[in-house]
């Protein structure tokens, strides 16, 4: 009897204790603090690894790009990895201290878009022990109950291409001088020369003490300084960017004139899509073009505006051709007496940009001279003004066609601005709109993060 009383009290104090919540929460932390302290840990600690690992691609980041510059400008010396762990120290990344390494490395693979194997690398390791997520069984990927944190940077050179809305062809003197102080303005356009200098002062570029505001000025020999926000010497020539207009249109500059080139007068009126005329020309009445691209050719001979104007609208697009036939002289492409030009050149076919061209199918190579000083004539132009063996001398204001795009690009054997020479305002921000492919190089390298 003693014994069943026991049980039954023993029975009746379990079912009591069972149905008695007090207590049961301490019950429940005790068998959760393990795991509960391995989450807090792996938030804390993770959290922290993401902290140093920002930190240190920002390092290699940085220490990539010095590291490419400093041996773009000494190649054949090894102090960019000087120059990579330095700029890495001053994010707190110390190559040899804290379990960390900075690795600079150069000839390396590029990643696209780049192609070779001539870019710089820096890789940033460190080693941080841990503590907190061991309790959970995680010993790390450093070895030794650490983690390693890894950030990697990739440069390359990129070349810098630079258009040009003005571009000088002689290979030697200089190819581009500017006289007219500061009442030339170039603000926009960036102008270049082929010229190896001339002697005495060795120039290919001279402004004479005065900036006319262009963008950049670059030249095959020495460029002047005072031309421009950036001076670029020692460059490569540029090829002439449009003596293949001349090849690809053969037809529209066959001689049809007979060998006769008789000065005329001539009142405007156009005979097709490409409209040609004999010698010298005398404008007598207005020529106002609505639609289409057209071409003038005149065979041997200039162009007197006569006081009249050339002008397109809408979308119609003017090339006007100077073309010197075999057996003929050089000729200057415009009488200077006074007159308008206020045209834009075809967007589109085969004079696509082209407003003014010289071509010289006699095979001379002699050099004349040309002056324009604004009103004889006025130039109101959006396209390619193309001159190789012209002598220019540069004394107006050119500004936008009122039916075009804001384009302007001139090429010339040499050029002379003075006076009051200026181009509208940014000549060059919608020559891809104008149809125009701008004459262009490589004038500087720059090393740019690629990974």
């Amino acid at each position: 009897m003693g014994t069943f009383e026991s049980a039954r009290r023993a029975w009746h104090w379990l079912r009591r204790y069972g149905r008695d919540r007090r207590g049961n929460i301490s019950s429940v932390v005790a068998l959760l603090i393990i795991p509960l302290v391995g989450v807090i840990g792996i938030a804390t600690e993770t959290g922290n690894w993401f902290l140093i690992q920002r930190s240190a691609q920002n390092a290699a980041d940085s220490a990539v790009l010095a590291a490419g510059q400093n041996d773009y400008i000494n190649p054949s010396g090894t102090s960019y990895i000087a120059e990579g762990r330095s700029v890495a120290s001053n994010f707190g990344f110390v190559n040899g201290a804290s379990s960390t390494t900075v690795t600079p490395q150069k000839s390396q693979p590029c990643p696209l878009p780049l192609t070779g194997s001539n870019c710089y690398k820096v890789t940033i390791t460190r080693s941080v022990p841990i503590s907190l997520t061991r309790i959970v069984g995680y010993s790390g990927t450093g070895g030794t109950n650490t983690q390693s944190i890894t950030a990697t940077a990739t440069a390359g050179p990129i070349n810098i291409i630079t258009e040009y809305c003005i571009l000088s062809l002689s290979g030697s003197g200089t190819g581009i001088r500017i006289n007219g102080g500061p009442n030339v303005n170039l603000a926009g356009c960036n102008i270049a020369s082929n010229s190896s200098g001339a002697s005495n002062p060795n120039q290919a570029t001279n402004c004479n003490g005065q900036n006319p505001l262009a963008a950049t000025v670059s030249a095959v020999g020495f460029a002047d300084v005072n031309c421009g926000a950036a001076a670029y010497s020692g460059i490569s020539p540029i090829a002439d960017p449009y003596a293949h207009y001349a090849t690809d249109n053969p037809g529209d500059l066959t001689d049809t004139c007979g060998g006769v080139y008789t000065p005329q007068n001539w009142n405007g009126v156009l005979t097709g899509a490409v409209t040609r005329r004999c010698g010298n020309q005398i404008l007598t009445a207005d020529i106002t073009i609505g639609s289409g691209n057209n071409v003038i050719v005149i065979q041997n001979g200039s162009l007197d505006l006569n006081g009249h104007t050339i002008s397109t609208t809408g979308t119609a697009g003017l090339s006007l051709v100077f073309n010197s036939p075999a057996g003929t002289a050089d000729i200057v492409p415009f009488a200077t007496n006074t007159g308008t030009l206020n045209y834009a050149a075809p967007t589109s076919g085969t004079w696509s940009g082209v407003a003014i061209y010289q071509n010289r199918a006699n095979g001379s190579t002699a050099v004349t001279s040309q002056i324009y000083d604004g009103n004889k004539p006025t130039w109101d132009i959006t396209g390619i003004v193309y001159m190789p063996w012209v002598d220019l001398q540069f004394k107006g204001i050119v500004n936008k066609s009122s039916s075009g795009y804001s384009c302007f690009v001139m090429v010339t054997y040499s050029l002379l601005i003075s006076g009051n020479g200026a181009i509208y305002a940014n000549p060059m921000s919608q020559c891809v709109q104008a149809g125009v492919t701008s004459p262009s190089n490589t004038v500087t390298t720059r090393i740019t993060l690629i990974q």
